[in-house]
């Protein structure tokens, strides 16, 4: 028979698993509350479902292709606050908006879905 693959010459892994527990200080995880269960739940709950507050034509067959193309795919990306829609998957299954800023991770702010956009100076404020 063949040599075993690189990976599995040396010593077996010691009894119980092959790597040893990672110290709490490096287990971290984001917290998001969700506006509507009013809680904070781990991340993993979530998902992102990209920028908030993008305004969608009533008739999107009379746009151009390239129209099209930048209404689906391109979006802001800024570094700071981004105002993003977020799914409570594993909860209560609604949507919501954040403004969490991109350089820190932070949630500065979530907000029902419909509910208007938070004003620059709030945004501001709340970077203080």
């Amino acid at each position: 028979p063949p040599p075993p693959p690189p990976h599995w010459r040396g010593p077996p892994p010691p009894r119980g698993g092959g790597l040893p527990p990672i110290p709490n200080r490096f287990c971290l995880m984001l917290l998001i509350k969700c506006p509507y269960c009013e809680e904070e739940r781990p991340e993993l709950e979530f998902a992102n479902a990209g920028q908030a507050h993008v305004v969608r034509p009533k008739d999107m067959g009379d746009m151009s292709d390239e129209d099209f193309e930048a209404m689906v795919f391109i979006r802001q990306n800024p570094k700071g606050v981004n105002l993003e829609r977020w799914r409570h998957v594993h909860g209560c299954g609604r949507f919501f908006n954040a403004a969490r800023s991109t350089i820190t991770d932070r949630f500065l702010k979530v907000y029902k879905a419909g509910q208007p956009r938070p004003s620059e100076e709030e945004i501001a404020e709340l970077l203080k």
